[in-house]
């Protein structure tokens, strides 16, 4: 979570960060919210999620919205 939040950082407009990981990272979307990021979920595996953080609200991501 820690390079997440270091990589949110740096995201500049018309950028998607995007985080492979094998549990949903509840405290993340707290803090992407707090950001102000829109954040959007995608389970491509059992267990294994996509997780999509940018700032720009006119992107279309896929995933569902946490």
């Amino acid at each position: 979570m820690v390079q997440a939040t270091s990589q949110m950082a740096m995201l500049g407009p018309g950028q998607v960060l995007r985080v492979i990981l094998d549990r949903e990272p509840y405290p993340l979307y707290e803090i992407a919210r707090e950001q102000g990021f829109f954040v959007r979920v995608l389970e491509f595996e059992p267990g294994q999620y996509y997780i999509h953080l940018w700032l720009d609200p006119e992107l279309e991501v896929p995933g569902e919205d946490r």
